[in-house]
């Protein structure tokens, strides 16, 4: 069952990924459209707020009761142009049943209309908009997915150039550590749902002009020794495996306390679809209880 439900959605991912190419609109329509039907026992509290250049959406923030404060900033995947916090919302529902901590999600600025570092900003703008609000770092865990999870690594460096109190820790699922993608694993091509032209196209948009080996823009380029704890999540049939597994590798080398968690015949994003592949929620509770021993909630004693 398994098995068929993940060569069903991933054959309706390559046909909405290489189709024919629609405007920027019906993409992210159809993109939001496509993620949302694997909602499942959806029982959410959401609360839209506007941060300095963009929206965000708190879930359940009123109806879990934490006086410590404690909260996961979450930053959407969808290849640096589409995407949203509402779009993910069945991997939010099951990752706030399993760790029972408020989420605020940032709808960061897309290209193309918002050239980079415009996203980039936006994620390190929340995370000081939280620090604003009353929130210690130590509090703070962040979950990145996808382009989300690439952001999320080159705003840590920033953070640290910038001198702002780093989150407690920070999970990424398939990050795009390398937007150079030089140590892709081209031989899962013929498993995973991403092709060689879509890599090639966010090289070409999201990099534009930009120098590829800036840590801003492929944060394995950044000084990874003072990282806080991470964990990397990855399907074993992704073709972005090899560049996570050489970033795991060089922030071990310059002693960061990562954790690489390798999903077996998973693809790319998969936990997004976690409702349809049930023996795999197992990527959600490991991120939970990541989070969970980092933040010091009950949730870790478990």
């Amino acid at each position: 069952m398994k098995d068929q439900s993940l060569r069903s959605i991933r054959q309706q991912l390559v046909e909405l990924s290489n189709g024919p190419k629609p405007t920027i609109e019906v993409a992210r329509s159809k993109f939001n459209a496509f993620c949302n039907q694997f909602i499942s026992n959806n029982d959410l509290e959401l609360e839209d707020i506007t941060l300095q250049h963009c929206l965000a959406t708190w879930i359940n923030r009123d109806r879990i009761i934490d006086e410590t404060k404690k909260v996961i900033l979450f930053f959407h995947g969808g290849a640096f142009s589409k995407g949203s916090t509402r779009g993910h919302l069945n991997f939010l529902n099951q990752l706030l049943k399993a760790c029972s901590i408020p989420i605020l999600g940032v709808d960061y600025r897309h290209i193309p209309e918002y050239p980079f570092p415009s996203g980039l900003e936006d994620c390190i703008e929340s995370h000081a908009f939280l620090l604003r609000e009353g929130y210690s770092s130590k509090n703070v865990a962040w979950v990145g997915f996808t382009s989300g999870g690439s952001l999320a690594l080159s705003a840590l460096s920033e953070l640290l150039n910038k001198n702002i109190p780093l989150p407690k820790a920070c999970v990424c699922i398939s990050p795009a550590t390398d937007i150079s993608f030089q140590h892709a694993s081209t031989e899962n091509f013929k498993k995973d749902w991403i092709s060689k032209e879509k890599l090639e196209q966010v090289t070409r948009l999201y990099g534009a002009d930009e120098d590829l080996k800036s840590p801003k823009i492929s944060p394995v380029y950044a000084d990874l020794q003072k990282l806080p704890p991470l964990l990397l999540q990855v399907g074993s049939d992704e073709v972005l495996r090899g560049d996570i597994e050489h970033y795991a590798s060089m922030a071990k080398k310059a002693g960061a306390n990562v954790q690489l968690s390798v999903w077996k015949d998973m693809i790319h994003c998969w936990p997004l679809f976690s409702s349809a592949l049930p023996s795999e929620d197992g990527s959600i509770t490991e991120v939970a209880e990541f989070i969970a021993k980092h933040l010091n909630t009950s949730n870790s004693e478990q």
